[in-house]
Formats: C-alpha cells, structure tokens, sequence
C-alpha cells in the first residue's frame, strides 16, 4: 500500500509508527498516511487527496505519544 486516509487521527499515528512513512493531518483531524519510499514531502502536498488542505506533515510519533500521555492521566 503506497497511501490510506483515516478517519482517526489514533489509528493513523499509530500506523505510521508501525509503518513508518508521513502523516498529512488535516484541520478536522482527519488523516493520510503515505509510504515515504514512493513519496517525499512536495509529492504529498501536491497528491490529489490532500492538494490545497491546510494541515501538517509530520513523520514523527507525536500524536502517538500524545495519545499515551493522554490516557495515563486519565487512569491515575
């Protein structure tokens, strides 16, 4: 699979954490993960999915790690 949109912005990070590869978020939180062995960051901006969004490109566990610290303060 070279691209995927999710919904949840969870199941995306964690994806690409798996997977590795980009995230392009969009405002509404609504993501698409791209392979980044077929994609660089211009080919992404410039895909058909996410042309003319506003969002961020990330490749980093952020939203992952956001998720967890979320969850642990939740529990405590």
């Amino acid at each position: 699979m070279k691209n995927a949109q999710f919904e949840n912005l969870i199941d995306a990070a964690i994806y690409r954490k798996n997977h590795g590869g980009w995230l392009f978020v969009n405002e509404y939180c609504e993501a698409w993960w791209f392979d980044a062995y077929h994609y660089t960051p211009s080919t992404i901006m410039l895909h058909r999915s996410v042309r003319g969004m506003s969002g961020e490109l990330v490749c980093d566990n952020r939203f992952v790690d956001a998720y967890k610290k979320t969850q642990s303060a939740i529990a405590a």
